[in-house]
């Protein structure tokens, strides 16, 4: 497991057409909560550990359910783990072994 730690930095509700929920064929648009989480960079000690390990990075979460948005608060931090999880889908192996085809150092 890696673990970061993120700040919130926007939490909104938009009207998207795009959703994979939208239903077929209708152009109405539904409510859906972006979340932006940014890496941290200072303001603590624990903060500019983590900024020497993971200097830049960005999270954006598209939220359907209203529940799980109000569960992020701008300004807030939060630790975010990281931890592999076996894949279903078919494509995988072949991103795999291009994947481990880069250098360490070039990730």
């Amino acid at each position: 497991m890696t673990r970061a730690k993120f700040q919130c930095v926007r939490v909104a509700i938009e009207k998207d057409d795009q959703s994979y929920h939208a239903k077929e064929g209708t152009t109405e648009k539904m409510d859906v909560g972006i979340v932006e989480l940014q890496a941290v960079t200072g303001g603590s000690d624990e903060n500019k550990e983590f900024f020497a390990s993971t200097p830049n990075g960005k999270i954006e979460l598209r939220i359907l359910r209203p529940e799980a948005v109000v569960q992020f608060e701008r300004g807030k931090y939060y630790y975010v783990d990281f931890t592999a999880a076996e894949s279903q889908l078919s494509a995988a192996p072949s991103f795999q072994r291009a994947f481990s085809a880069i250098p360490f150092s070039a990730v």
